[in-house]
């Protein structure tokens, strides 16, 4: 797939079950100025509240393994308080501080 500024990303779906099973795009390195590729990597489907879900991801980097998460515990609409999401300013807009 590819969007109006040229971006493109390659989803690989499982041809039985339909579902993702690896994403990956490519970026430009700024110092190097060579193309990485980034990618992640599905697996370990479970059945969630009526939603497929990966519990196993592992994140690549040109083909190397940079981290995996294993997932134990999924759960969806879990009636959480709005105020959990409301976010709080700490300084002053416009006022500068100083430097030591």
């Amino acid at each position: 797939m590819i969007n109006g500024n040229n971006q493109g990303v390659t989803l690989l779906l499982d041809s039985q079950t339909h579902l993702p099973v690896r994403k990956s795009y490519r970026v430009r390195d700024p110092e190097t100025r060579e193309r990485d590729e980034e990618a992640e990597v599905y697996a370990n489907y479970h059945l969630v509240q009526g939603i497929q879900v990966p519990y196993d991801i592992t994140r690549l980097h040109d083909g190397e393994m940079l981290r995996q998460r294993f997932i134990e515990r999924v759960s969806y609409n879990n009636n959480l308080r709005d105020s959990l999401f409301a976010a709080s300013v700490t300084y002053t807009t416009g006022e500068r501080t100083k430097h030591k």
